[in-house]
């Protein structure tokens, strides 16, 4: 029969290991004859205490050093600074930094116009009549021609018919290897292959722009947005929505469920990547193969402008918005 204090104190092996334990609470016990303490012993809770105790005390110490790391990388950056933070993305601060004092800074500005002559949902919806015998190709080349703002203007396809178009408008046109325009190419790829074959320096910005967007016109409001906010290298068009948005689990992003269901007016804004118009570098376009840089702006614009096509039904919503956008005194019912 085992006395109860053989359970309590240790013995000469298990001392060692309780010596070994108190130095560290991560160490694993040392091997020995004996067999190991019982999960509901003396010595097996205590140890487990230690560990606890020890274990909170580290993570309060890790939480605060976090804390006055994150505290200090702050109070480093002043908000109204335009200079991005290097520490944040030493990489971007270095781009900035390169351009930023440069009396060349966005002298140029070329537009590009990708288009492909096949499409999934709307068969050749680029190319059919849009408004008064213009396609969507049509009514962006006329957009950026009346803008001003562009040095030149490059239409990226395979289709010979938007050859034929860039030759009436008198713009470059670049013929697109079959390859960019194959639905299994990934989206990277194409976008680094077309800004790699616009004749146009590395420095140079491009506006890369979709015709699908046929309502958005405003290309100088987007310069002039990445010029008055010199911390970023590109800029993209975004759409602010007030909407119950739920995400792919039928779970609220900017709203609660309840008593503390909100108004629309209350709700945070949900912002949509239209894809309208999107302004960075050829070279920064090429190595990230996106249209937007390690320190994107962002500038917000109307609903109207931002409608994309992709759906039957919104190619007829867009033609009556843009029927009412060029005869104002028209009504919709009219």
């Amino acid at each position: 029969m085992h006395d109860v204090d053989s359970q309590v104190k240790p013995k000469p092996a298990d001392a060692l290991t309780a010596s070994k334990l108190s130095q560290s609470p991560f160490s694993t016990p040392v091997d020995t004859a004996e067999t190991p303490p019982h999960p509901n012993s003396v010595l097996c809770r205590h140890q487990f205490m230690r560990f606890l105790r020890v274990s909170s005390l580290l993570c309060n110490q890790r939480v605060f050093f976090f804390i006055r790391k994150r505290t200090k990388r702050r109070t480093n950056h002043d908000p109204m600074d335009s200079e991005p933070d290097s520490s944040r993305n030493p990489k971007s601060a270095n781009h900035v930094s390169n351009y930023k004092n440069r009396g060349d800074y966005m002298e140029k500005v070329y537009a590009i116009i990708p288009v492909k002559e096949k499409s999934n949902r709307i068969k050749r919806k680029n190319f059919i009549d849009f408004y008064k015998g213009l396609s969507l190709l049509e009514i962006k080349i006329q957009q950026c021609i009346s803008s001003g703002v562009f040095s030149d203007v490059f239409v990226s396809s395979d289709a010979e018919e938007a050859e034929l178009i860039s030759k009436k408008y008198n713009i470059k046109f670049i013929k697109r290897d079959p390859y960019f325009c194959d639905p299994l190419t990934p989206w990277g790829e194409v976008i680094k292959g077309v800004a790699l074959s616009v004749p146009a320096e590395d420095d140079a910005f491009l506006m890369w722009l979709h015709v699908t967007n046929p309502l958005f016109k405003n290309f100088n409001g987007l310069i002039e947005a990445l010029k008055n906010n010199p911390g970023y290298d590109s800029c993209s068009t975004v759409t602010e929505h007030h909407h119950f948005m739920l995400n792919s689990d039928y779970l609220p992003i900017n709203h609660k469920w309840g008593p503390w269901h909100t108004y629309t007016q209350g709700t945070k804004p949900v912002y949509q990547l239209n894809l309208a118009a999107s302004l960075i570098r050829k070279r920064t376009m090429a190595e990230n193969r996106y249209i937007l840089g390690d320190m994107p702006y962002f500038h917000s614009i109307s609903f109207t402008e931002g409608l994309d096509i992709d759906t039957h039904e919104e190619f007829l919503i867009a033609q009556l918005l843009y029927n009412q956008l060029m005869n104002p005194r028209s009504t919709l019912t009219s």
